[in-house]
């Protein structure tokens, strides 16, 4: 039987934002929330395998976010991680089954062979502002595969080992691709160290 992944996931140390920033089941949360939670679609199996393996992430505040409202804002810059022990594709969508001001892009990338942050990003409106309810869903987490999740508190002394593998992404923007930095990441032993250090701040 194939192993599955264990996938680390929470807000870096001395973060009182992001270590308090709600992650849950997708499913469970639209079956609570979503005014066509009776529509047919909660019944329909493909339906529920997306959302059984997706997660919704809430804004923990009140929050006001600034900028230029052109082009595009992320907010928790550095603060919040996904890391998994075996491969799992990770893609980051809008949050669109809500009633939602928040206009986000759609990522994906493998989060045993990268580490770096996991940011809620919007457009602004035409103020260069977005205002944000607590409990808000601010973006969707989804996984290829079937993962076992462990929350976590992420070490501060990992924002190098992040340093490291956006500076990697930043010097090689010409001839960038995701393998290329899978693979520098890889060869650096980089996701043997995340993973120790989780574990060891952890108790894990």
């Amino acid at each position: 039987m194939k192993k599955i992944p264990t996938v680390y996931y929470g807000g870096i140390e001395f973060s009182t934002t992001t270590l308090n920033t709600p992650v849950e089941n997708l499913l469970t949360h639209l079956k609570r929330t979503s005014k066509f939670k009776e529509d047919d679609y909660f019944k329909c199996p493909s339906f529920i395998s997306w959302a059984s393996k997706t997660l919704v992430m809430k804004s923990p505040a009140d929050i006001e976010v600034k900028g230029s409202p052109e082009g595009y804002v992320q907010w928790f810059e550095g603060q919040y991680y996904f890391f998994a022990d075996d491969e799992v594709n990770m893609t980051q969508y809008p949050p669109f089954m809500e009633e939602t001001n928040v206009r986000g892009v759609v990522a994906q990338f493998d989060i045993s062979k990268w580490f770096r942050p996991i940011n809620p990003v919007s457009a602004l409106d035409d103020n260069g502002s977005l205002l944000l309810k607590q409990d808000q869903p601010v973006l969707y987490i989804g996984f290829d595969r079937e993962v076992n999740l462990q929350k976590v508190i992420i070490p501060k002394s990992l924002e190098n080992v992040m340093s490291t593998a956006m500076a990697h992404k930043k010097l090689k923007m010409k001839n960038r691709t995701l393998e290329k930095l899978y693979d520098n990441f890889i060869r650096a032993r980089g996701n043997k160290v995340v993973l120790k250090q989780i574990k060891d701040y952890n108790d894990l």
